[in-house]
């Protein structure tokens, strides 16, 4: 091989080399920019509920002779026995396993007083859960006691939610997070319309949610295929094997074939098999006998032997012919 052809050779290797790396950074970068999947264990909520006071202390000063007010749910949120509050899950997810959930209700409560002076309405609550730590989100709408306008606060992130010491209590389809406590943020205190200052703590917040497959764990999306995580380890202990048909070569020698040559006698050849019958050849072999030496059982001879005694045999008997001829002129 000359060193041009080498070089080509090396040449379009290196080429292919660059080709694979190139597709190989493309699919890398495809795998980068997909989303990672959801867990398996985390599932979307069919029912649930949030419990919360807001704040036991507040609820008695709405109420209580100072503000003369009262306090009104609506929207689906209810008073539960104990002066909290209960808002019906709407939708979110949350972890089979208790690590997290992510969940919005609806209803709302209002409380009122001093005449209309106090009015501080507390709605769409979502509550995020996440480890050891969480929020409570919520719309807003609070008149300070020196302005007669509500201000409107929209999604704000009105407690910082506790897990620390909290357990989650995982059932047959559902989990609970119980009596999570829960302190007032900067946001959540500019929403209070100044009440309390930020870090004051808030009535625990109580979470607990419903699945729809009614399972506490998932192995997969309905629907998929799973594959095998191992390969077969033996091989095959016989391996398939192929019978070519068996081949019966011919016993007897066919019986149109010639047995003497003349002068238009002719040679015929049985067709190859595993053994080749030879009809008829030249009779000048072996003084002039008129057939050709039988080899074995019949007339058969080994194969690949016949078609070259038949020639043989006919270059012969022209040769006896042509002998016959020239003693004949000499008589």
């Amino acid at each position: 091989m000359d060193r041009s052809t080498v070089a080509a050779r090396r040449a379009r290797a290196r080429r292919n080399g660059a080709v694979l790396a190139l597709a190989c950074l493309g699919a890398g970068a495809v795998l980068a920019l997909a989303p990672a999947p959801a867990t398996a264990a985390e599932q979307a909520v069919a029912s649930g509920t949030v419990d919360w006071g807001v704040r036991a202390s507040f609820r008695g000063y709405v109420t209580g002779p100072i503000a003369g007010g009262s306090i009104t749910t609506a929207g689906g949120a209810s008073t539960n026995a104990d002066g909290s509050f209960r808002f019906p899950v709407v939708s979110g997810t949350a972890d089979t396993t208790g690590a997290g959930a992510d969940v919005a209700t609806g209803g709302s409560v209002r409380f009122t007083g001093h005449g209309g002076q106090l009015d501080l309405q507390i709605s769409a609550v979502r509550v995020e859960l996440a480890g050891t730590a969480g929020t409570l989100v919520a719309d807003v709408s609070s008149k300070p006691l020196e302005s007669p306008t509500p201000v409107v606060f929209d999604d704000v992130a009105f407690a910082a939610l506790d897990l620390t010491g909290v357990t989650p209590t995982v059932g047959t389809g559902t989990v609970t997070w119980a009596s999570v406590p829960a302190t007032l943020t900067e946001a959540g205190a500019d929403a209070f319309a100044g009440f309390y200052p930020a870090g004051t703590p808030l009535d625990p917040v109580t979470l607990a949610v419903g699945f729809a497959t009614g399972a506490t764990t998932t192995t997969g999306a309905p629907g998929t295929t799973t594959t095998p995580t191992t390969a077969p380890t033996t091989a095959p202990t016989t391996a398939p094997t192929s019978t070519a048909p068996a081949t019966t070569a011919p016993t007897t020698v066919p019986a149109t074939s010639p047995t003497t040559v003349g002068a238009a006698a002719s040679t015929t050849v049985a067709p190859a098999g595993a053994s080749t019958t030879v009809a008829a050849a030249s009779a000048a072999v072996g003084g002039g006998s008129g057939t050709l030496p039988r080899t074995g059982a019949g007339s058969l001879v080994p194969a690949g032997m016949g078609a070259a005694a038949a020639l043989a045999g006919a270059a012969l008997s022209r040769a006896a012919r042509r002998d016959r001829r020239a003693r004949r002129a000499r008589a």
